[in-house]
């Protein structure tokens, strides 16, 4: 059976976050702080079939680290190389 050529995918999932936080300004000195929170993450991405064994995807994907740092939202992008094994 071929390979698919192009599958979008989306994805939600839950999880523990642990974030590092460094500030180091000129005049004062540095901040280095560490908070852990249940958080989420919701994103879409596709991979697209290069030939039977490689492919190449993207994703973008939102993250929401409820109390860490009194709620840290952010945004990751990821571009990935897929190598297949097995039949």
């Amino acid at each position: 059976m071929p390979p698919q050529r192009f599958r979008p995918w989306l994805v939600t999932e839950i999880g523990w976050y642990q974030a590092n936080a460094s500030v180091s300004p000129i005049v004062v000195s540095s901040i280095n702080r560490t908070d852990n929170s249940f958080g989420l993450n919701a994103g879409a991405g596709f991979d697209g079939a290069i030939n039977e064994r490689v492919s190449l995807g993207a994703d973008v994907r939102y993250h929401d680290a409820f109390d860490a740092f009194n709620g840290l939202p952010f945004v990751t992008t990821m571009v990935n190389v897929g190598i297949h094994f097995g039949s």
